[in-house]
């Protein structure tokens, strides 16, 4: 596979259940960000899982080469009684850094959480504000490695345009950025990965402004079309990976 793997998988076969998510799947997520759209249930929190190790594959190898890991989960659950700060020092603790106040509120900025938020409790927060301090807990002590699982879920348009300017900085900074995502008209990925017949398909180079691209699955061949276009094709059974 092309490029330095800083996420890899060989042969990787997973059931969850009576469904089998991935079977036979080998995939490499390079450095710079990488994206994986895909439709609901497909599987990319179950891969989200194994590249940060809280799933092993059944059969095959999933191995991750970092020195720091970042990671939002998108059914991440903490004690509603947890402080916002709280989480943060633990997360740094966890990455072995220094949890310095001004970068935390740095990163709240960036973000869009509001002032006095560190001192809340989770149970008090909004869904959106919520999303935001798991995203902050991600973000602290700058970790070389991003893995984000539909960062994007709950948060208003002004937030999802400041996120992704965050996320297009760091990646130009050097981080690698692994995001599942339905939004992708702002970032600025290095390829783009879906998943298909119970397999991670990809990369893909990233698209032309103002164009979507589709995947027939049959022959994996990549189309870039307009958007009445795209939905024609999509509902002859072709995937949207931009939208």
């Amino acid at each position: 596979m092309p490029g330095e793997c800083i996420a890899l998988g060989e042969g990787v076969y997973k059931r969850m259940g009576n469904v089998v998510v991935l079977e036979d799947s080998s995939f490499c997520f390079s450095k710079g960000m990488s994206i994986v759209w895909a439709p609901n249930g497909s599987g990319k929190t179950t891969l989200v899982k194994l590249l940060t190790g809280i799933l092993s594959p059944d059969k095959g190898r999933v191995a991750l080469e970092t020195n720091s890991l970042g990671v939002l989960l998108e059914d991440q659950a903490l004690p509603k009684s947890l402080r916002v700060y709280d989480l943060v020092e633990f997360a740094c603790h966890a990455r072995r850094v220094d949890c310095r106040l001004e970068e935390v509120e740095r990163l709240s900025g960036d973000i869009g959480l509001p002032q006095g938020i560190l001192g809340k409790r989770l149970g008090e927060l909004s869904m959106g504000t919520l999303r935001k301090a798991l995203i902050l807990q991600a973000l602290v002590g700058g970790p070389e490695t991003l893995i984000l699982d539909d960062p994007f879920s709950s948060l208003d348009p002004s937030s999802r345009i400041r996120l992704s300017l965050l996320l297009n900085r760091l990646r130009d900074e050097g981080t690698t950025i692994i995001v599942t995502t339905h939004v992708m008209s702002l970032l600025e990925p290095d390829s783009v990965f879906t998943i298909a017949g119970q397999k991670v398909v990809g990369p893909f180079p990233g698209a032309t402004r103002g164009l979507v691209r589709v995947i027939d699955p049959e022959n994996r061949e990549i189309k870039e079309v307009g958007h009445e276009e795209a939905l024609r094709l999509y509902e002859k059974g072709h995937i949207i990976i931009d939208a």
